[in-house]
């Protein structure tokens, strides 16, 4: 079979299912049939390194700091910097000129940066909300052995702050 890739103007979705009604699983389940044609390259694929498009990447690395205690990895001041964030670092990255003065929509990223902890998020929680940084209220689901709250960082990025229930520490 000739592997097909999208050309200008055509998307994954249409490679894998040509003229699908989007209402269609096979529409919606496109990611199958690439993996397919694929198969074995997802097994060594592994996220190392998540960037943020930010306007002040010296607010956002003292932020990330501060709060998280995130070491810089490496830097260029005032334009880049890379954080150490467990497994995966954050990256934050000066957005581009025609960018920096457009009104910010706090929360309307795509995007939710997720930090686990094992304790102490109810406290780190407290320290934020001291520090005048808009939490949502601790919240858990049935079913779901996590108590989560929500942020947003000073360029209105959402984080969550997840920590695992006692029970379900060794599972």
């Amino acid at each position: 079979m000739r592997s097909r890739r999208p050309h200008a103007g055509q998307s994954w979705a249409n490679i894998a299912s040509p003229g699908a009604n989007r209402n269609q699983p096979a529409y919606r389940d496109w990611r199958c049939v690439i993996a397919a044609q694929f198969t074995g390259v997802f097994m060594s694929i592994a996220m190392t390194r998540l960037i943020l498009y930010v306007r002040d990447v010296t607010a956002l690395k003292s932020f990330y700091q501060t709060f998280f205690g995130f070491d810089v990895l490496e830097e260029i001041e005032g334009e880049w910097v890379v954080l150490k964030a467990g497994p995966v670092e954050l990256a934050l990255h000066l957005v581009g000129r025609p960018y920096r003065y457009r009104p910010l929509a706090p929360g309307s990223g795509n995007a939710k940066l997720v930090f686990s902890m094992p304790s102490g998020m109810a406290a780190l929680r407290e320290q934020l909300l001291r520090a005048g940084v808009q939490m949502s209220a601790p919240k858990r689901y049935d079913g779901f052995a996590y108590t989560m709250c929500d942020g947003q960082d000073p360029e209105g990025n959402v984080f969550q702050l997840s920590q695992s229930d006692p029970d379900n520490l060794g599972a």
